[in-house]
């Protein structure tokens, strides 16, 4: 969310926009956010980007629309305040370090023995696919990753 608000929500709102559409958008783009959120329970960020979602309806409503009028708007909005609650709680269940970390994967002990007797196992080529499927499983959905797009 905050490489979203530092940059590219600037670039859907260029001067020469057409700021209706670039409002629903916008929109659009909070929608989705909310909806992401909500699938990770982070209820404080879904509540903060449903009154986002709210406030974006109401200006929507103006007929007179004008590019100074939304960019301030946009300027207002405290997308850090939105997830700060959510990350605290987060934080205070894994760490801080599991926000900071940019290559350490944790895997179950029990996962790397049970891949071990596997490989040990192997003598065919063949068998070495749903080894390998398991070893790339285990790098998916990473937490912090999810939150990092946002």
């Amino acid at each position: 969310m905050f490489s979203f608000y530092n940059t590219d929500i600037f670039e859907i709102f260029a001067e020469d926009c057409d700021v209706r559409q670039s409002m629903l958008e916008f929109y659009r783009l909070a929608h989705t956010f909310k909806g992401d959120f909500a699938q990770w329970s982070m209820t404080h960020t879904e509540r903060a980007l449903h009154e986002l979602e709210s406030l974006i309806h109401m200006k929507l409503g103006h007929l007179d629309l004008d590019y100074e009028e939304v960019r301030e708007f946009i300027e207002e909005i405290n997308f850090e305040g939105m997830i700060e609650k959510d990350l605290s709680i987060v934080k205070e269940y894994v760490g801080v370090s599991f926000l900071q970390s940019t290559e350490k994967l944790e895997i179950e002990k029990s996962l790397i023995v049970e891949l071990e007797h596997r490989l040990n196992a192997v003598t065919e080529l063949a068998e070495l696919k749903p080894i390998i499927y398991e070893v790339r499983k285990s790098r998916f959905t990473n937490f912090k990753d999810v939150l990092h797009q946002f």
